[in-house]
């Protein structure tokens, strides 16, 4: 599996952590992946397709609990889950593959 999950956190003086962080999905397969962001109680964003080798995803943290789902197939059908929460000045946040594991094999 070449998908590299990260969370990057920019702290700007005059922003708590939490505001200034983003939720950042790197494509490092040789073939496309798909990426979409589903928000508690919110209709799911966009399809997003990563092109090959490098390509980045990149969200501000949103408020509520987020799941950022990514596969290889555009109907994400069993992706790899990566579901992040800010809350208090943390981040609390898991990577899984519950539904499925699009990169095994």
């Amino acid at each position: 599996m070449q998908i590299t999950t990260v969370i990057a956190v920019a702290v700007a003086a005059y922003l708590p952590s939490v505001l200034a962080a983003n939720a950042i999905v790197i494509n490092n397969c040789s073939f496309p992946a798909y990426v979409q962001s589903v928000s508690n109680g919110q209709p799911a964003g966009p399809l997003i397709t990563l092109a090959p080798n490098g390509s980045i995803y990149s969200e501000a943290f949103k408020t509520g609990g987020t799941a950022i789902k990514v596969g290889w197939h555009p109907q994400l059908s069993g992706p790899l889950t990566f579901e992040y929460t800010p809350s208090n000045g943390l981040v609390y946040y898991d990577i899984s593959n519950n539904a499925g594991n699009p990169f095994s094999g």
